[in-house]
């Protein structure tokens, strides 16, 4: 079977250069289909003007006042004349989609910078929406009241410090966001933190990207080896082993980021945005698809335990006869790709959503686990 693995990126994309190896391949279209699932909230909130505040005027002198006014002025009128409820919500309705906004542009410039084989550029990029803008994130669906109430009354500073990149406080802040998801039980909030945040974790996104944007490093467990300088004598054993940590990690943090955005989305717009249903099921299927992808590569390099251990136990049923698929990988990476599935053997054909729901998995809450 061959799959089209650009199916997914823009036409006016196509012909750019693709030095990507064909074992991460895969991996890298899932990752771009989390980050599109992100993108497509953010597009359908904006469409269906959902991030405009509405309010009501106590007075005629007021309407007449507000009449005219925009942005910036409109802002400092309301937090003037008394309306700071209607200025809580449009802080909360304007710091969610730009926050994700950005995100989603360094997310997807590094996923392009890794296609064009600039790991070091990729890496670089990584650092701030991962660190930066998926904290702030967090912080926003754990305690929206707090965050408002930091971002309108104290200074920025409040809001960015190392302290808040400490276990202390990032993996009780993980923890509380993802209780407001749909399945909290599907990250583990200490790995979360430790690839993001951990520079001694030699799997940690901190670990690489300090050296993509420093030539030098002096921590002992960043430490530039002598006569050398980071990043910029990469091989082609260099950029698989970069190749190997980036896909092997970045789709967990993805798939986190969008549980993060999806309530966040819920409860600034009042709606979930459409596609949901197929979002889960073929991001169920894309998860297995590429712990398949890793095991097969033998990617895992002793850093991830991934789910990997029960692939040889998942079972890909047809809805309709309820009889196995042959092969689990391949149809597992069909329904991905495709998003539906013909089974030869009643000569039916089921979409993603109905294979998901028959999927035979023996724990498909299990978090994956990064090892020293």
């Amino acid at each position: 079977m061959t799959f089209q693995w650009d199916r997914h990126v823009p036409a006016e994309r196509r012909t750019e250069k693709n030095f990507l190896p064909a074992e991460v391949r895969l991996s890298h279209q899932y990752a771009l289909y989390l980050h599109d699932r992100v993108v497509r909230i953010l597009k359908h909130a904006h469409a269906s003007q959902l991030v405009r505040v509405a309010f009501r005027p106590r007075s005629a002198e007021h309407a007449s006042q507000t009449a005219h006014l925009g942005g910036v002025d409109l802002w400092t009128w309301l937090e003037s004349n008394g309306y700071q409820d209607v200025v809580r919500e449009m802080a909360f309705k304007e710091m969610f989609p730009a926050l994700a906004t950005d995100f989603c542009h360094f997310v997807f410039e590094a996923l392009s910078c890794s296609r064009r084989n600039k790991l070091t550029v990729a890496y670089a990029l990584l650092r701030k929406p991962f660190q930066d803008n998926l904290r702030q994130l967090e912080w926003l669906l754990a305690d929206s009241d707090e965050f408002v109430t930091t971002f309108l009354e104290r200074p920025a500073s409040a809001r960015e410090s190392n302290a808040r990149q400490s276990e202390a406080y990032s993996v009780p802040l993980i923890r509380r966001a993802l209780a407001k998801t749909a399945a909290p039980a599907l990250h583990d909030p200490q790995m979360i933190h430790d690839l993001r945040y951990d520079k001694d974790k030699h799997f940690s996104f901190d670990h690489l990207s300090q050296k993509a944007i420093h030539l030098v490093t002096t921590k002992p467990a960043l430490l530039t080896e002598p006569q050398n300088v980071n990043f910029i004598f990469s091989n082609e054993t260099s950029w698989a082993s970069q190749w190997r940590h980036l896909y092997s990690t970045l789709p967990i943090l993805l798939r986190y980021a969008v549980d993060i955005c999806e309530p966040l989305a819920a409860i600034a717009f009042g709606e979930i945005a459409p596609g949901l249903a197929e979002f889960r099921a073929r991001s169920t299927l894309g998860f297995f698809a590429w712990a398949y992808d890793l095991e097969r590569a033998r990617q895992l390099s002793g850093e991830m335990r991934s789910a990997a251990s029960t692939l040889g136990a998942i079972k890909v049923n047809c809805p309709h006869c309820d009889r196995p698929a042959r092969d689990s990988r391949i149809a597992l990476r069909s329904l991905f790709f495709n998003g539906h599935l013909y089974c030869p053997r009643c000569r039916k054909q089921a979409d993603s959503e109905s294979y998901a729901a028959t999927l035979h998995v023996p724990d498909p809450t299990e978090p994956p686990t990064l090892v020293n």
